[in-house]
């Protein structure tokens, strides 16, 4: 179209015809109330234009994880550490664990490959970066699984912390935790 325009008012009213087309995507981008196809249809028509606006939307619900309701999430665990005790809620609980691990590992192996595509010059940096995050995490999951089951008092746990104490890959204080725990 922009070919057959023929006067400079034209071109006008056509580019604030694509601004306001690009800002209604934008808008259903980010509509939290939108189903969720639509809004991944309109961030993909977005990421089509490669207008610096549509990179901003972007950018902003990746960054800022806006896309994923912790909220309710932290709640809902919450809630169910109420029933104590209650092997159905512990079983929710331990299956919520597998699906964030799994999806955790999802969103980094997708961050990490468009990471790659993208190329900074600061991409070395950011790796080394999330690298130690990833340490850090394995370790605080190590610790907290250790201090739970130390807390369960069973002795089935027992194996699992004698592999900890012996484990030369795991942080020292969580073998050191395991030890004490086996008293």
């Amino acid at each position: 179209n922009v070919g057959k325009v023929k006067s400079d008012a034209e071109l006008e009213n056509l580019c604030d015809l694509s601004v306001r087309a690009l800002d209604e995507l934008i808008e259903v981008y980010q509509d939290s109330d939108l189903h969720v196809k639509l809004r991944v249809a309109a961030g993909k028509t977005l990421a089509q234009t490669q207008h610096p606006r549509a990179l901003h939307a972007i950018s902003e619900m990746v960054a800022t994880t806006t896309a994923v309701d912790y909220t309710l999430l932290n709640e809902s665990i919450s809630m169910l550490g109420m029933f104590s005790e209650n092997p159905k809620a512990a079983n929710a609980l331990v299956r919520s664990m597998r699906k964030m691990e799994k999806r955790t590992n999802e969103v980094h192996i997708a961050l990490v490959k468009s990471l790659n595509r993208v190329r900074t010059k600061d991409q070395i940096l950011a790796l080394l970066d999330l690298y130690e995050v990833a340490k850090s995490n394995m370790s605080r999951t190590e610790r907290l699984l250790t201090e739970t089951m130390g807390a369960i008092g069973s002795d089935q746990v027992v194996p699992v912390l004698t592999s900890v104490a012996r484990d030369p890959k795991i942080n020292i204080g969580i073998r050191n935790k395991a030890v004490e725990i086996l008293g």
